[in-house]
């Protein structure tokens, strides 16, 4: 087993064995997926399909393509793949861009100071391809408030592709009369 994720419409795997280089290109995805093998050069060697749930062994090259059932993704144009090919083959990662999203909201626009509280919401969400590592959200906290609760940052291990995080939510509490601006949030990953 030298590949084992998920290949959107379009994206070429590179297969590297012995001295030989090969692309998988994935064309199409559905219950049958089009897939194209071809040799360093871009030569075409086979188009085939593979019906999910099934795999299919190319006589062109040392590589069989298996496509684990209900695997297929039509809404991203993607499917979970395995590749398999001799001890020794190399299949370099492609590299995805994570692409986040954060949109900020409160409960209400306008507060008075007897002990009205601002309840804000936070959310995150990932519409690149790739996946978002070590992500980081840092909340803003503007002058002449005071957290009640919740927290100003939050921290999640790996946030999919056209994934989103639990809404993040924490309330302010004004101390001072006059108009606010929230800020932005930062989001690192």
């Amino acid at each position: 087993l030298v590949y084992d994720d998920i290949l959107y419409v379009g994206e070429i795997l590179t297969i590297n064995y012995n001295s030989t280089v090969y692309k998988l290109r994935l064309n199409s995805v559905g219950y049958y997926s089009s897939l194209s093998l071809f040799n360093g050069n871009n030569t075409p060697l086979e188009t085939f399909r593979v019906k999910e749930g099934s795999s299919y062994t190319s006589k062109k090259a040392p590589v069989r393509v298996e496509i684990p059932p209900n695997s297929v993704d039509l809404v991203y144009n993607r499917t979970y793949i395995r590749i398999y090919a001799p001890p020794g083959s190399e299949v370099p990662p492609i590299i995805r861009e994570a692409k986040l999203k954060v949109d900020l909201s409160t409960n209400v626009k306008e507060m008075l100071l007897n002990g009205e509280e601002l309840v804000v919401f936070v959310n995150v969400e990932n519409q690149g391809r790739g996946k978002a590592f070590d992500v980081k959200v840092i909340a803003p906290l503007p002058n002449n408030f005071e957290l009640k609760s919740g927290i100003g940052t939050w921290s999640l291990k790996t946030l999919d592709a056209f994934t989103k995080m639990p809404v993040l939510v924490y309330t302010l509490k004004p101390t001072q009369v006059g108009e606010y601006d929230l800020g932005r949030v930062r989001v690192e990953y």
